[in-house]
């Protein structure tokens, strides 16, 4: 998701960009970074690269399962 605002965000005409509540949100969990959704509008990620990192739960979500 962070790739695909960061490129949608550097092209002109491009109105919306498509939003999965069930995956974004929940995703979100195992980032760091201010990527966010909220009232029809996205906060494209600013640092640096993609603008998130995986943060450590996302780790230990692969090492339990």
């Amino acid at each position: 998701m962070a790739a695909s605002l960061q490129a949608s965000s550097t092209l002109q005409n491009v109105p919306y960009h498509e939003y999965q509540h069930s995956i974004f949100d929940w995703n979100l969990a195992y980032t760091q970074g201010d990527m966010a959704s909220g009232d029809g509008n996205y906060l494209v990620p600013t640092g640096a690269g993609l603008g998130v990192e995986p943060n450590e739960g996302v780790f230990e979500f692969v090492i339990r399962r």
